[in-house]
């Protein structure tokens, strides 16, 4: 993963308080390069220019997904923090976050409450023992529990598996997932919490569990992506849908990307869902960049500069 180990926050001009913010989340094995047309098309649009400022997120796609989550929304946070201590700028209030495949996943969660589902998810198969129970809450909670973030009002999520891939689970899948390596440093810093926690889950032969990586996330039969599945989300939230479909030929419903299903992309409360004919790399094509700006004019209206 390009020899990074922690998020990395990329602004595309300088920060400009009275600019709303577009935050994109690339996916599994990508990097803010996905999304050159996207930023190209925006920044060459003089409506969408004016309105916003690009932010991207360069983040290490073999870590958990709970975690990447968390230390994402902490790089938005310290970012805003140190130009809107106050948050009383435009440009901390109303953010629109765009996320694809996996990005979209994590963006999901960003204006999500997840309460305890997580928390019973990752505890469901294991036996800690209860001394260690309190010091195994205290590390993990911070990436388990967490409210909508409040400053994002629109979330756009193009090729996204809300509900996993049958690709993850499959034995090529499973594969690339044991060859994927957690960076040392993540090892490092939470060395007796993984080792509880490997120690406390059981495979079906008997064997003692392994650190689910990103790829075990995006499993369909994942517990966390399950659980992330119905978590519910703020009210105030706008939600739209982008979603590719390899071959029209199939009927929708049972259609998928190549690589994720058209049933783990759709989401019910979608105010908006656009299909493409396209393989999972949609974010890349005309259509795609057309409903995004779309999506995005009919946000500048809602927001009109003062």
């Amino acid at each position: 993963d390009h020899g990074i180990d922690r998020p990395h926050l990329y602004m595309m001009q300088p920060y400009d308080p009275d600019r709303r913010i577009l935050l994109m989340l690339h996916g599994l094995a990508s990097s803010p390069e996905a999304w050159v047309n996207v930023a190209n098309e925006v920044l060459g649009d003089e409506t969408l220019r004016q309105n916003f400022q690009i932010w991207q997120v360069y983040y290490p796609t073999n870590m958990p997904i709970a975690l990447n989550h968390a230390q994402i929304r902490r790089a938005v946070d310290d970012a805003l923090t140190h130009f809107d201590p106050d948050r009383r700028a435009r440009a901390s209030q109303d953010m629109v976050v765009v996320g694809h495949s996996m990005g979209g996943v994590i963006a999901r969660l960003m204006v999500s409450s997840s309460g305890n589902v997580l928390w019973d998810a990752l505890m469901a198969d294991r036996d800690i023992a209860p001394a260690a129970l309190p010091r195994v809450q205290r590390r993990l909670s911070p990436f388990l529990r967490f409210e909508p973030m409040p400053q994002i009002e629109r979330a756009v999520f193009i090729a996204a598996p809300h509900r996993g891939t049958d690709i993850a689970g499959t034995r090529a899948g499973r594969w690339i997932s044991r060859l994927v390596r957690l960076p040392l440093t993540f090892l490092e810093n939470f060395d007796d919490v993984l080792q509880t926690l490997a120690g406390s889950a059981q495979t079906p032969d008997g064997s003692t569990g392994r650190i689910p990586n990103s790829i075990d996330n995006l499993s369909a039969s994942d517990p966390f992506v399950r659980a992330a599945a119905d978590l519910p989300r703020a009210p105030g939230v706008t939600l739209h849908t982008i979603i590719a479909q390899r071959d029209p030929a199939i009927p929708l419903a049972q259609s998928n990307d190549g690589l994720v299903p058209y049933a783990s992309a759709h989401l019910d409360d979608a105010v908006s869902e656009k299909v493409i004919v396209s393989g999972h790399s949609v974010q890349e094509t005309a259509p795609a960049i057309l409903e995004l700006r779309r999506i995005l004019h009919a946000d500048v209206a809602a927001h009109p500069l003062d």
